[in-house]
């Protein structure tokens, strides 16, 4: 038991350095990129000012983890080919880790489970595929999910069925959440899709900020 334990907080702290080291690699190589994917988001959501922060840290990693250059690689793909030797000594389990990061996509989330002696992890259900994924919530500076909220972004798998945030997850208005998640699951099976690409979010959170408040 013991072995495993460190295993894992082994794992965790070096996933933890990777991606540290990859927002600094994707912020110094690819800053303007960034900037620029995140206005054009921005943009099509046509929201107020005083809510742009809050989804600049969100769409940071959307933009790393999620959209394609005039190479057809995402950043995080020029990151894993510029440190590939790097990843040659690592474990098995850290290797499957980082080639998971390459599946990423947001999706919308309802918080099933709020909150545990930390406060810290909770239990979400994808609306879209009813997957309940167990998360790591780490930022408590951002309002803390409750039970019943319906919330959305990237969440990060870090191996073992558990994932974490490391950027703001975006909630949506109480009075919302019902016209929202019909809405989400409509657009699923008209679509026919299990997964969202980014796109199909981008689309869904434009409608969202449009929802009426019950």
């Amino acid at each position: 038991m013991t072995n495993i334990v460190y295993y894992t907080d082994k794992l965790t702290e070096e996933l933890y350095a990777i991606l540290d080291d990859l927002l600094f690699f994707a912020t110094d190589q690819y800053q303007e990129f960034i900037y620029n994917q995140i206005e054009a988001m921005i943009g099509q959501l046509d929201i107020l000012e005083e809510y742009r922060d809050g989804l600049f840290q969100s769409f940071i990693w959307m933009a790393i983890f999620c959209i394609r250059d005039t190479d057809g690689l995402t950043i995080y793909q020029h990151y894993l080919r510029k440190n590939r030797q790097r990843w040659e000594n690592k474990s098995v389990k850290l290797r499957e880790v980082l080639y998971s990061w390459l599946k990423m996509n947001p999706s919308f989330y309802h918080v099933t489970k709020a909150g545990s002696r930390s406060g810290r992890v909770f239990i979400f259900q994808d609306v879209i595929c009813n997957q309940s994924s167990v998360v790591y919530y780490p930022n408590l500076k951002s309002p803390v999910p409750k039970n019943g909220d319906l919330i959305s972004g990237l969440l990060i798998p870090f191996g073992n069925d558990f994932y974490i945030t490391i950027s703001r997850l975006l909630q949506v208005k109480a009075g919302a959440r019902k016209e929202t998640e019909r809405y989400v699951r409509n657009f699923s099976v008209q679509s026919s899709k299990w997964k969202l690409e980014l796109q199909d979010y981008m689309t869904l959170m434009k409608q969202t900020y449009k929802m009426p408040v019950e």
